[in-house]
């Protein structure tokens, strides 16, 4: 739950002999973003830049590996933004499921959910570098690059600069955590907003599966879409509400057996009961009588067209293919049949995963109500 603090207060702390501010100064007028980030199974040093200043990222790159900072100053702003974004949260219904809503469809986990601001007070910047500084000084290195740009030109400056840190040790090949993670089945939970608003969020989930089965995985998102569909037609005819419900499924990458198909509607307090009455009948008839081929082609035709786009996009082929096809290679062979595997799906692979996984009696419901309703 402190990521987010610690890619601030690394963020904010610039490198080991240059401030942050004294950073910005010196890359005035150039078309360069670095950040670091805390992804669930790695950690990320990203650079962007038009193709005649890339260089510029890999000089970037190559200071931060060897002389990251970790400064009082940076984690003390770090702090502020985080007490800031964790009061904003508590306001609103998806701040709040942040917060605390899926620590609880994790069994209390402290994996998941934010971290209270007065926890995240006591972290001192010798913990973050004590965690951090062997993983700059040693860690693996995987280089990924995506973009419009010359591969010999890159591959040589790439040499240049990271080609000239000490050779470290090979990485182990990855696995899901075999850690128990307790999914709340058939248990409910209320929380409540820090506001008179008059808005509520209604969220009904299920226990899935982890990531790595990939044809199953994308069955799921599938199911997730069929499901969406019926939930946005059935409450607003049944509710006569513009409300936008939602359907998805969220595999874990880290930790096996784990994942959490989430149905989400947001609506007005008065409004909650009659909605999971309707999201109760909506299941019901999902397993018992199942997709037809029809609705089934539907719901695909806008996702292949989708995915037909994402395949154009630098974000999906540096984060959903290359980031981390060192321990997992499989990532670049499923980039190959992405659209195909998809368009493979057929109604008895939705209805075998919606009569495993959405079980009536097996469901955790989550409201959230504002401060009035209580």
């Amino acid at each position: 739950g402190l990521a987010s603090l610690v890619e601030s207060a690394v963020s904010q702390s610039g490198l080991g002999s240059m401030a942050v501010d004294e950073l910005d100064i010196a890359l005035a007028g150039k078309n360069v973003d670095i950040s670091f980030n805390i992804d669930e199974i790695y950690c990320a040093l990203a650079g962007k830049a038009a193709p005649d200043e890339a260089e510029l990222v890999f000089q970037l790159i190559y200071a931060y590996l060897k002389d990251p900072g970790f400064r009082e100053k940076g984690l003390a702003l770090a702090k502020i933004h985080y007490r800031q974004q964790y009061d904003a949260f508590r306001r609103t219904p998806d701040g709040m499921m942040t917060i605390s809503g899926t620590r609880f469809l994790a069994g209390g986990d402290d994996r998941f959910g934010l971290k209270s601001p007065e926890a995240a007070d006591r972290i001192t910047i010798q913990e973050i570098e004590n965690w951090l500084r062997p993983e700059f000084e040693s860690a693996p290195l995987e280089i990924s690059v995506v973009g419009d740009f010359d591969e010999p030109e890159i591959a040589g400056i790439a040499e240049t600069y990271l080609g000239a840190i000490p050779l470290r040790n090979p990485p182990a090949s990855y696995e899901a955590e075999e850690t128990e993670v307790r999914f709340p089945k058939g248990e409910s939970k209320t929380f409540f907003l820090d506001t008179q608003l008059d808005k509520a969020l209604v969220r009904v989930s299920f226990l899935t599966d982890d990531f790595w089965d990939i044809m199953q995985t994308r069955q799921l998102s599938v199911l997730s879409r069929v499901f969406s569909e019926r939930l946005r037609k059935t409450v607003r005819e049944a509710l006569g509400a513009s409300y936008s419900p939602y359907v998805y499924n969220n595999p874990s990458l880290d930790i096996k057996g784990y994942g959490v198909m989430n149905a989400v509607v947001s609506s007005a307090p008065q409004s909650v009961e009659p909605i999971k009455k309707q999201i109760q009948v909506l299941i019901g008839d999902l397993v018992e009588n199942g997709v037809t081929e029809e609705e089934l082609a539907l719901v695909k035709a806008p996702l292949l067209n989708h995915l037909n786009v994402l395949r154009q996009t630098n974000t999906y082929w540096l984060n959903s293919v290359m980031a981390d096809s060192f321990r997992r290679p499989e990532r670049l062979d499923w980039a190959l049949h992405l659209v195909s595997g998809y368009n493979s799906i057929q109604p008895e692979d939705i209805n075998r995963l919606a009569r495993t996984y959405l079980v009536e009696e097996d469901k955790a419901v989550i409201t959230i109500l504002p401060d009035s309703e209580k």
